[in-house]
């Protein structure tokens, strides 16, 4: 006797008469690539610029929290302002116990000089990523580098 194996017609074709198959067309696949293509189209842009706004958030608050902390020591110590020398990351007395538990950050400008400070009268015209911080060491004056006199992002 020969092992015959039996299927119902059920099994094999659809409801509509169409046979079943267990693969996709190359068709099929293509449409779902293009779909996947547009949505990825609309959607990454929106992610680039919502990491770039976040970047100007995260500086603005730095920005305000270490003028609130140099405003503290001023109040403090009888007016005088802390010793902040320039370059990277040497915020002096500022950082430590008492004021700012590390240097701020500048995410708007190249992580390797996001902590560098630099002595100047006021923030620049132009972008310059080469620092992170302008300091006015005879005012006390802080502004984000790669920010204007109100502290908005200058463009790039």
């Amino acid at each position: 006797m020969t092992d015959a194996i039996v299927t119902s017609p059920s099994a094999r074709t659809s409801a509509w008469g169409h046979c079943r198959r267990g693969a996709f067309t190359l068709v099929e696949i293509l449409v779902v690539v293009v779909v996947l293509g547009i949505l990825a189209s609309v959607v990454v842009p929106g992610l680039a610029k919502a990491g770039q706004e976040a970047s100007i958030s995260a500086t603005s608050a730095e920005l305000q929290r270490a003028r609130q902390f140099i405003e503290v020591f001023r109040s403090r110590n009888s007016g005088r302002l802390p010793a902040i020398q320039e370059g990277d990351g040497q915020w002096g007395e500022l950082v430590g116990e008492r004021y700012l538990s590390s240097p701020p950050t500048n995410q708007h400008v190249d992580r390797e000089f996001s902590q560098v400070v630099r002595f100047g009268l006021g923030p620049e015209a132009t972008p310059r990523p080469e620092y992170g911080w302008i300091y006015n060491p005879m005012t006390g004056g802080l502004w984000a580098g790669g920010f204007d006199e109100r502290d908005q992002p200058i463009p790039r």
